[in-house]
């Protein structure tokens, strides 16, 4: 057996956009806790690159059976309950806009009590859904909703039934290895390295979702189906081929390491909140000046034309409308509101029905000599 060094490289390129991390569910949020993911000792790294070029160049070598530098640890995965809000602007996600065809790539864990739960959804700036992916209630069908409200005007929605494969006692039993691919007008949905079934999506040619609204993971806006089980990846990819690939390349067995996934394009300071612009004017906080905030030096990443309006820097009329927020906690009973004034008299009622007839009256007989001799 010839000997070798055992190496990895990481990808030079990012190969989806991660609504985990955008979403910093890392930084363990109210609602969310880590916990172990689908493998619990995974090959996390080899030999790093100084270490390889100082083996080779001292003509030293480590035979395939030695795993001294193979570095090994447990996934990390997340568990949702539902107080956890977890948004990000779809515009921050995808600048440029949703793509029209994607992947869908998700490793999951449902939740045995309550199955049912929404893995994440998509919404337009007028609140208006676009894009869900659903644990059905029974726990084994899947269930896409699209709704493209710039193109379309009926919601589609496609239940896969018996997608998801029941609890089971096996390492890593339970856990689901998820991929959706939307392609034309086609939906393929592969579970656990098995194509499961197609199903036609009747879209319009060039649809795709809004970005001008919100991500939420693991809720709606206005539903209960909050998903309470856990989530190691959620990852929408730009292509649809990557759903083939979930097994080989997203989420291969545990003596392989997880692929680097890319990172949401812009930081938190790089995205501008909902602000209108008029004539190089702000109307809200701050003042911005052409291309510049005033007071911080720092260029906006939407000088000059925005939304097609033209005119650069400092001209043209620019409206950036934000997303709706995420729906917030339920607040506490308020107290009871004052006496309210005494209202006006009713009108009269309806005249009551007509009664029974009474029992006949006494008859009183008088004699006719009592008549002659009151000298009648």
């Amino acid at each position: 057996m010839s000997d070798k060094i055992y190496f990895h490289i990481s990808p030079s390129h990012n190969i989806g956009t991660d609504l985990l991390s955008a979403v910093r569910v890392e930084e363990l949020p109210l609602g969310i806790e880590k916990t172990t993911g689908i493998c619990p000792s995974r090959v996390q790294s080899v030999l790093d690159e100084e270490t390889i070029l100082a083996a080779l160049s001292s003509g030293q070598q480590r035979s395939t059976n030695n795993t001294d530098y193979i570095q090994t640890g447990p996934d990390s995965a997340y568990v949702l309950s539902s107080q956890a809000v977890l948004s990000v602007n779809t515009g921050q996600l995808f600048p440029d806009g949703w793509p029209t065809d994607f992947s869908l790539v998700a490793t999951f864990l449902p939740s045995p009590s309550s199955p049912r739960g929404v893995l994440f959804s998509v919404y337009n700036d007028a609140g208006d859904e676009q894009l869900a992916v659903e644990v059905g209630q029974d726990g084994s069908s899947l269930i896409l909703v699209y709704h493209d409200s710039d193109t379309q005007s009926d919601e589609l929605r496609l239940t896969f039934e018996g997608a998801i494969p029941p609890q089971s006692g096996s390492p890593g039993g339970g856990w689901v290895k998820l991929g959706l691919a939307i392609k034309g007008n086609s939906a393929t949905l592969l579970v656990n390295c098995d194509e499961r079934e197609t199903q036609v999506l009747n879209r319009t040619a060039f649809s795709r979702p809004a970005n001008t609204g919100i991500v939420l993971v693991g809720q709606r806006l206005l539903d209960d189906a909050f998903f309470t089980g856990a989530v190691q990846q959620l990852v929408i990819v730009s292509s649809p081929d990557a759903a083939y690939e979930v097994c080989s390349k997203y989420s291969p067995g545990c003596e392989k390491p997880l692929p680097l996934v890319g990172e949401v394009p812009g930081g938190e300071e790089e995205f501008v909140s909902s602000k209108l612009i008029f004539q190089g004017e702000e109307l809200g906080n701050g003042s911005w000046s052409g291309g510049e905030e005033s007071g911080s030096g720092l260029e906006s990443p939407y000088s000059g034309d925005v939304g097609g309006n033209g005119g650069g820097a400092g001209g043209g009329t620019s409206i950036l409308r934000g997303a709706p927020g995420p729906r917030g906690f339920t607040g506490p009973q308020g107290p009871p509101g004052p006496k309210g004034e005494k209202g006006d008299a009713g009108r009269d009622g309806l005249a009551g029905t007509g009664g029974i007839q009474g029992p006949p009256g006494h008859i009183f007989m008088i004699p006719v000599s009592n008549y002659n001799n009151l000298g009648i």
